[in-house]
């Protein structure tokens, strides 16, 4: 088991930013076991495998602003990438580039906070 700043540690997210921003490290460890959770990652996933552009926006977008509140700035980077290249789209194909280094920091950030959870 890993304590919770050294999950941050090892995907590069700011520890201190999202203390700050989520009232202490307590508040910090709950919202950040929670996103163990969160389904924005299958949903972008499988609406960019169906073709589902407004789908795909969507859930990105939330990953985005999820990624972002919790400090995960390794993850929030490649979710503007894909978000913006889905804003306003008809296709997916445009974002098929960004989803692999999305889809990395997702697996590294889900990897530290199963860690941190243990």
């Amino acid at each position: 088991m890993i304590s919770m700043r050294e999950a941050y540690e090892k995907i590069g997210a700011n520890y201190d930013d999202a203390c700050a921003r989520l009232m202490g490290g307590e508040m910090l460890a709950r919202f950040a076991l929670k996103f163990l959770d969160d389904e924005s990652m299958d949903k972008l996933e499988a609406a960019m495998a169906a073709g589902d552009a407004e789908g795909a926006f969507m859930a990105a977008h939330t990953l985005k602003g999820v990624s972002q509140n919790l400090g995960f700035d390794n993850l929030y980077e490649p979710a503007v990438v894909v978000t913006e290249a889905l804003r306003g789209a008809d296709a997916v194909d445009g974002a098929r580039e960004g989803m692999h280094a999305l889809q990395q920091q997702y697996a590294a950030t889900m990897s530290a906070l199963r860690e941190a959870g243990e």
